[in-house]
């Protein structure tokens, strides 16, 4: 909701065109829409941070490497995994 909120505003004020996408599939056709477009093209897409997607790969975010409460101990240990298992070169 909040993103389309985003992207209605978007293109309200500063006149943009844009869409909606729920895949990466739909997002490719997006991108290639926005490139053709004459003008700034919003582009949103709601995402999960624990559920993969379409060619998985890790998204690195900012993590506190000073775990001094239970819940950063834990957010520091799973960023930690995932960078593990990232893919080399990504």
């Amino acid at each position: 909701m909040y993103s389309l909120l985003i992207l209605k505003l978007t293109q309200k004020v500063w006149g943009a065109n844009g869409e909606t996408v729920k895949s990466i599939s739909e997002l490719e056709a997006a991108f290639k829409r926005a490139k053709e477009s004459d003008k700034t093209y919003v582009i949103s897409m709601k995402t999960d941070g624990y559920e993969w997607l379409e060619g998985t790969a890790f998204w690195e975010s900012p993590t506190l490497e000073v775990d001094n409460t239970e819940g950063k101990k834990s957010a520091l240990n799973e960023f930690l995994e995932g960078k593990n298992k990232q893919r080399k070169g990504v």
